[in-house]
């Protein structure tokens, strides 16, 4: 509102929403994986939490809030599928799990892997 005078004289009310922290990220996050009968491992978690947590200390006005954990659920169940394509016959509850290691690579890369950026295009 505030890069188009013309716009933000149009809204003359406006509501405040107050940024999540970590801890309620990581309750929206696990919500999410419950709600799609997805367990996740106790020390992914705790991963998650952690950087939740860091987000949150280092926040601007374009922290994502609610949508941050959503967008970091789906690309961990991106991860997850990578993996599983790669076993031959996954079982149920290869199905219904999301580890670590599938945390540990999404958190890789939001934190700018081994390149220290975030990578741009394909």
């Amino acid at each position: 509102l505030k890069s188009n005078s013309g716009v933000q004289s149009r809204f003359t009310r406006q509501f405040a929403f107050a940024d999540y922290k970590g801890e309620e990220l990581l309750n929206i996050f696990s919500y999410i994986a419950q709600k799609q009968n997805y367990k996740v491992e106790e020390d992914g978690l705790a991963l998650v939490k952690t950087h939740f947590e860091a987000l949150y200390e280092k926040r601007d006005r374009t922290f994502g809030n609610g949508r941050l954990a959503r967008n970091i659920f789906e690309k961990v169940e991106q991860a997850q599928s990578i993996r599983l394509a790669e076993l031959t016959n996954p079982s149920a509850e290869d199905l219904s799990t999301l580890l670590r290691s599938d945390i540990e690579e999404v958190l890789k890369k939001e934190q700018g892997g081994a390149s220290g950026g975030r990578k741009i295009g394909f």
